[in-house]
């Protein structure tokens, strides 16, 4: 596993870490958003929890949305990263997601999201334990690699 840090922002106390998560726009695409939290070095997990916490107010507001529920965060089981290689396991049931979601947006908030990570060279989502129960929701499989 190799940890990827940030370093603090400015006017930081050091006591927090500053992430990018992204978000689907009205076009579709994947937009950048910067929230900060309790200080972590395991960056891209607290990255995916961020992200699926969903967008705020004003963000919404500004036309920025989220294709998992609102504040479901928890649901980031776990994370390993291991030679270039990501697991994101997700507690969610097929029952849980919304049916029938634009794939290529749901990927693209998932992917910006985890290749902002240099060391991240493919990534495999589960849900509930399973890359097929991923593949059933958006009907792309569950292993990408960086573009």
């Amino acid at each position: 596993m190799i940890p990827v840090r940030f370093g603090p922002v400015s006017g930081d106390t050091g006591d927090v870490t500053t992430l990018r998560v992204f978000f689907a726009d009205a076009s579709g695409g994947a937009v950048e958003v910067a929230r900060t939290v309790p200080k972590t070095t395991g960056v891209l997990r607290a990255s995916l929890i961020a992200m699926l916490d969903g967008p705020t107010t004003d963000e919404r507001a500004a036309g920025l949305r989220s294709w998992f529920p609102d504040n479901s965060g928890g649901a980031v089981e776990g994370v390993t990263l291991a030679d270039g290689r990501a697991t994101v396991r997700l507690s969610f049931q097929l029952t849980d997601l919304p049916a029938a979601p634009p794939p290529d947006e749901v990927l693209a908030q998932l992917n910006a999201t985890v290749f902002q990570f240099d060391n991240v060279q493919l990534v495999r989502y589960e849900l509930g334990g399973s890359c097929e129960a991923f593949d059933r929701w958006l009907a792309r499989g569950c292993e990408f690699t960086r573009d």
